[in-house]
């Protein structure tokens, strides 16, 4: 079984313990963390996650229903960061689309960019 890129997250500005629960709310998605790198700067303290997805004979629909519940848990993410009043400071790529601001984006620009 192969595995196709679903997805880099890069985050910053979450403590040691936002950053593990980010990635627990992640690994309970059909998706993997294939890879993370943290890498500290001058003020923030930057988190690059690499996602990527099992591709079965069913490579389309695997893909798409990894995107949405990957995307429940971002979503889920920035309200509770919102509520809290914390910045959301972070983005998203992926092989030919635009990256998204998760800073300025909506709810709908994220179920639409998966």
């Amino acid at each position: 079984m192969s595995e196709v890129l679903l997805c880099k997250l890069t985050v910053s500005n979450l403590t040691p313990v936002e950053q593990d629960e980010l990635k627990s709310a992640i690994e309970l998605t059909s998706a993997k963390i294939q890879s993370e790198t943290n890498r500290v700067f001058v003020v923030d303290d930057v988190l690059e996650i690499l996602i990527t997805v099992a591709i079965t004979k069913v490579a389309e629909k695997t893909v798409e229903s990894a995107g949405k519940e990957l995307a429940k848990v971002i979503k889920k993410w920035r309200q509770e960061r919102q509520q809290a009043e914390k910045q959301i400071s972070g983005n998203l790529e992926r092989p030919n689309h635009p990256p998204l601001n998760l800073d300025t984006t909506t709810d709908e620009e994220i179920d639409e960019w998966f």
